[in-house]
């Protein structure tokens, strides 16, 4: 850093520097920060959306795996009424999901035949707000398995007799007749 000292005034120059080059710099600084502080609000928003979908997931899978005991059916547009239900329209039309409350798909899901076993699968797009740069389509999709709730049948626990065994920690098995 040179700095020229002048005898006219008390101020201090630079010599690689001007008033004007200095006003350029802040405004690029000003800019990047601004642009930074936007790209962390759009990565946090995105990761709160992809947290209430997986959420909702869990609790409509939940829903369905008692359900599965009288109704061995899975009906994807039963699934994406219910996340829907479960995230808030309000929330997902005023938020990047392409479509609003309509942009989530779960024609995917399905329950495996002969089982109760379901995945739930919620394909959605998240489009990034950013009006300088044409920013490419997001694709999400989130899946969970879920196993139904059976339960067991009183009529088989009644008819079964069972020996209990207890094993201690150094591995000493013991019988007990019912």
């Amino acid at each position: 850093h040179i700095s020229i000292h002048s005898d006219s005034s008390n101020e201090r120059t630079s010599a690689f520097t001007s008033k004007a080059s200095i006003t350029v710099e802040a405004a690029f600084s000003v800019s990047f920060f601004f642009i930074a502080i936007m790209c962390l609000i759009c990565l946090f928003e995105i990761m709160a959306l992809q947290i209430e979908i997986k959420s909702a997931m869990h609790s409509v899978g939940k829903e369905m795996a008692v359900e599965a005991y009288w109704n061995p059916l899975l009906f994807p547009s039963k699934v994406e009424n219910e996340i829907v239900k479960t995230v808030g329209t309000d929330r997902l039309e005023n938020s990047m999901v392409v479509g609003g409350s309509k942009g989530i798909d779960c024609s995917a899901s399905k329950m495996y035949c002969g089982t109760t076993i379901m995945d739930l699968c919620a394909y959605y797009q998240i489009e990034i707000p950013v009006f300088m740069f044409r920013i490419p389509i997001i694709a999400r999709e989130e899946v969970i398995r879920v196993k139904g709730w059976s339960g067991q049948e009183e009529a088989y626990a009644s008819t079964q007799k069972r020996e209990m065994v207890y094993v201690t920690e150094r591995g000493t098995v013991y019988h007990k007749e019912l």
